[in-house]
């Protein structure tokens, strides 16, 4: 989120719930993406696909899939304009040069 000078917060722990974020593993991550990669591959006339997933005690469930989003999300950490990702979103139109 944002503050009110418009500067994004980080947080350690969830503001409502108060569940610890930061140094969390996300448990059976490889096999959650194997999932996701097997699921896609079933939809190769999808160029872009985003799911929204929820991790549950005995796999996954996806709630949606978007077929476009932003790219504030990706580059939380960094810039992706000059990755991968940046040339897939100008391939798409998502983005301008």
């Amino acid at each position: 989120s944002f503050d009110e000078n418009g500067e994004r917060i980080f947080y350690d722990v969830h503001p409502d719930s108060g569940a610890q974020i930061k140094g969390k593993i996300v448990p059976n991550w490889e096999k959650i993406k194997e999932k996701i990669v097997e699921v896609t591959r079933k939809l190769p006339f999808f160029e872009y696909i985003a799911w929204d997933v929820v991790i549950k005690d005995d796999g996954i469930a996806l709630i949606e899939t978007n077929m476009k989003s932003s790219l504030n999300v990706f580059q939380v950490h960094g810039g992706m304009r000059n990755s991968y990702l940046g040339e897939k979103y100008r391939e798409h139109g998502y983005i301008k040069e």
